[in-house]
């Protein structure tokens, strides 16, 4: 009789990103996923399985035979989130499933971690003068001026709760322009009119300032400003 080594089943599974640093919101990141035949007999019917990217279930990723020392690869795709900009780092986990020669399962896992850009909840007010004057160089008193007031998320978070305020053309309080949600790279614009007094006049000029005002989501009690 001469002895052989004892039967050693085994997956091993490896999983790389191709992204070397931060990734942004809305970022797709490409996952490549590598099984292997690490043992001394031949797996069969192996699933494989990424919850991160949706590869569950009818979408699983299957081997039907792995001999000894073979290698299988695989991609998926997954696209950053505001919850992974809030959590800071997207740990994504790959698993296989197989069955060795005496139908016994076989199983093997590999995980990899990528760090997120920053929070930056940020809201940006802007404001421009639409309107000419009738003589085509300064208002006179009782003219109209029309300003477009544009409101930007250019953060990386949703804001809620959205206000701007115009003291001069009394949009204030509860005349305050008001945006429910406010999504990261959305913007809204709202216009408004002033008509010229007699103090505009003795001033030479008008000056117009808007605000706004968010909840943040990562300090719902304390507002955001521009």
């Amino acid at each position: 009789e001469d002895p052989i080594e004892t039967p050693n089943p085994s997956l091993a599974v490896v999983k790389t990103s191709d992204k070397t640093g931060v990734v942004k919101l809305g970022e797709t990141i490409t996952y490549t996923i590598t099984v292997t035949n690490n043992g001394n007999v031949t797996i069969n019917d192996i699933e494989v399985t990424d919850e991160l990217t949706g590869n569950t279930g009818d979408n699983a990723f299957t081997i039907d035979r792995l001999a000894v020392g073979e290698t299988k690869q695989f991609t998926a795709t997954y696209t950053v989130t505001e919850d992974d900009i809030l959590e800071g780092t997207i740990v994504n986990r790959a698993t296989a499933i197989g069955k060795d020669p005496r139908n016994e399962e076989v199983t093997g896992d590999g995980e990899v971690r990528v760090d997120t850009e920053e929070k930056d909840s940020h809201l940006t007010v802007s404001k421009e003068t639409t309107s000419e004057p009738e003589n085509g160089e300064k208002y006179a008193l009782g003219e109209t001026i029309n300003y477009l007031i544009t409101v930007t998320n250019d953060g990386n978070l949703t804001l809620t709760n959205v206000k701007v305020e115009d003291a001069l053309t009394g949009n204030v309080g509860e005349n305050a322009f008001t945006i429910d949600i406010l999504a990261p790279g959305e913007a809204q614009t709202f216009d408004v009119r002033y008509v010229v007094t007699e103090n505009d006049v003795l001033e030479g000029k008008v000056i117009n300032n808007a605000t706004g005002t968010a909840t943040d989501p990562t300090d719902p009690d304390e507002p955001k400003t521009p």
